[in-house]
């Protein structure tokens, strides 16, 4: 499977409809978010200081 196949996949199927399939589920791990936030909101500041 290419990535151009998975693309295709996910815009034919809604992730509610994936979710209630049971294909996709939710993961109780927010870690990875958590971090990728935190590092989206630091370079955020680090452009709004650049700004100034």
């Amino acid at each position: 499977m290419t990535l151009d196949d998975l693309s295709d996949f996910f815009d034919r199927h809604s992730a509610v409809e994936l979710l209630d399939q049971g294909i996709m589920e939710v993961d109780p791990d927010t870690s990875d978010l958590d971090r990728m936030l935190a590092e989206y909101r630091i370079e955020g500041m680090r452009r709004e200081s650049v700004q100034r």
